[in-house]
């Protein structure tokens, strides 16, 4: 919608008039000083020791008011500045912003997230919005949401994942509504987010490792098992492998299986879509893996999956991870030994050993190396001994210490 001219020539109720701060007016014991007003800049003048800046305008839906407050008039000034070219450049919630319940403004929201996030997150979003958010606040004005109504509702979420994740959707989603009308609201300042206990990644155990290997041996689907060891690959980017991504020396990701209509979509980032060198063995391995779904009359064609159930169709995520726990009972891995630890598994070697991060990055998908540095920087003990070797000989150098 595009908003007409800022600036109009009378003021909702007499706020700001003379009539407001006369004994007859509606506006009788409020203390202000006389506002200042300049053609198309809305108005500006101080109440209860702060300085409003204050803008009306209106669009095709009627009319909205949106004020600032500041606590010097050359603050004020600039607000109302920032603020008349926001709502120039259609930036603002305008209009029937008032109106629109919390239901209403997380559907909006949810069409408008369907067309920029990958399928998963998107079902994941419609999933807290349907059972989280919607039930405990749907009714309420999505811009008269306040800190009291989200602690109230994040205590009503069950689990931590769970807690901060409704919190993040519900303030990207309902966080412009309460902007709009009242800048200096903040129903979800940052240090309120529910925090989550960071999963510490553990150090390589080869003892472990032999013992999954042990594990998988004979499993139809061992060539998956090692390959996830050997790349770091996700489980969905396993899933939607395809003989043409498979060369004797790397694969190549490119896609992700998507876990609900078992059909190819893009990968999690840009960054995710890489080559990835094996080992010989693993290529042998993969090779074998071609062999018996050529014997089980299974397609080999380049465009057909790598990895196959019973019935010659892609393995879905869900019985994946179902086979995994039978494994993981019947041989007596660790109960919390998870498919996505064998990922982890691969980045623990490399950090172990003093691989760069980038080079682990690369391998991982990682869009950058900030992700694998707060992961797996505690992992890696020979960067520290060489840093501590580095400023050691710095300081005896300093010093004027004679080490020969």
């Amino acid at each position: 919608m595009t908003p007409i001219e800022p600036g109009s020539t009378h003021d909702e109720e007499g706020v700001g008039t003379p009539e407001a701060d006369s004994p007859d007016g509606e506006g009788a014991g409020r203390k202000r000083k006389p506002m200042s007003r300049s053609r198309g800049e809305g108005t500006l003048y101080k109440s209860a020791g702060l300085w409003i800046a204050e803008v009306e305008y209106t669009d095709a839906d009627g009319t909205h008011r949106k004020r600032r407050k500041r606590k010097t008039k050359s603050a004020a000034i600039e607000a109302r500045r920032e603020l008349i070219n926001e709502i120039r450049a259609g930036t603002v919630v305008t209009g029937d912003s008032l109106k629109v319940t919390v239901r209403e403004a997380m559907d909006r929201y949810l069409r408008e997230a369907k067309a920029r996030v990958i399928d998963r997150t998107y079902r994941d979003y419609e999933r807290i919005a349907r059972t989280q958010i919607v039930p405990a606040l749907g009714a309420m004005r999505a811009h008269a949401i306040r800190r009291r109504d989200i602690v109230k509702f994040s205590e009503s979420v069950n689990g931590d994942r769970s807690k901060q994740y409704a919190y993040m959707l519900a303030k990207a989603a309902l966080g412009p509504y309460v902007r709009a009308v009242d800048p200096l609201e903040h129903p979800f300042p940052p240090r309120s987010a529910p925090r989550v206990k960071k999963r510490i990644v553990k150090p390589f155990d080869g003892d472990l490792c032999a013992r999954v290997l042990a594990a998988v041996r004979g499993n139809e689907l061992e060539a998956m098992y090692y390959l996830a060891l050997a790349t770091g690959a996700r489980e969905s980017e396993l899933l939607g492998l395809r003989w043409a991504d498979v060369a004797r020396d790397h694969v190549t990701i490119t896609s992700r299986l998507d876990e609900k209509t078992r059909e190819l979509g893009d990968t999690k980032t840009d960054g995710s879509r890489r080559r990835v060198d094996i080992p010989v063995e693993i290529g042998d391995l993969l090779e074998a893996h071609r062999a018996r779904n050529v014997a089980r009359t299974f397609p080999v064609r380049p465009g057909d999956y790598v990895f196959l159930n019973r019935r010659g169709r892609p393995v879905g995520a869900s019985n994946l991870r179902r086979t995994w726990r039978k494994l993981r009972v019947k041989h007596g891995l660790p109960p919390d030994y998870r498919i996505y630890d064998l990922r982890h598994t691969h980045a623990s070697v490399l950090a172990a050993a003093g691989i760069a991060s980038k080079v682990i990055a690369e391998r991982l998908g990682h869009e950058g190396t900030r992700i694998t540095d707060d992961t797996y920087s505690h992992l890696m003990p020979g960067m520290q001994i060489a840093a501590t070797t580095l400023i050691g000989d710095v300081l005896r150098a300093a010093r004027g210490d004679d080490t020969n």
